[in-house]
């Protein structure tokens, strides 16, 4: 019944817990953000966030924080609003205050009473998850060519 022959999967990067890049709540940003470790958004962005090559990384967008563009990340909190697609290649905790219109890739997901999300939630599995937040496309992309 059970296969002792068949690996586990590595276990996930436990995400960070330090803040290491800050988006104010009085601070706009127009434009892509690259960024490793823990990023807490309490401001306004508009455009691509991705974490580079960190297992690790948090990125946490708090009920006053404001995001318009995809993101890539591990790891990701939101309670506050986000027009675009989210792609999360291990948890994604959506907290009671969150808004979020687009489609959702997630690995693990977590969802509080009053949070909404208005788009499509897309399980990725194991062979997904193996490829860093920065690579790959969306399931269904598809180029003309």
């Amino acid at each position: 019944m059970f296969k002792k022959d068949q690996p586990n999967p590595p276990p996930a990067a436990e995400p960070t817990s330090k803040v290491d890049s800050l988006i104010g709540r009085e601070m706009e940003v127009n434009g892509d953000i690259r960024f490793r470790g823990g990023m807490h958004v309490d401001g306004r962005i508009q455009g691509t966030l991705q974490a580079d090559d960190d297992p690790s990384a948090l990125l946490t967008i708090s009920e006053h924080g404001q995001v318009e563009g995809d993101i890539r990340v591990p790891h990701m909190h939101i309670n506050g609003s986000m027009k675009g697609n989210i792609h999360c290649n291990e948890k994604l905790v959506v907290l009671d205050k969150a808004r979020i219109e687009g489609e959702v890739h997630y690995r693990l997901l977590e969802i509080a009473v009053g949070a909404e999300i208005n788009g499509q939630l897309i399980h990725l599995g194991d062979a997904d998850t193996a490829k860093p937040a920065s690579e790959g496309k969306s399931p269904g992309a598809e180029t003309d060519e």
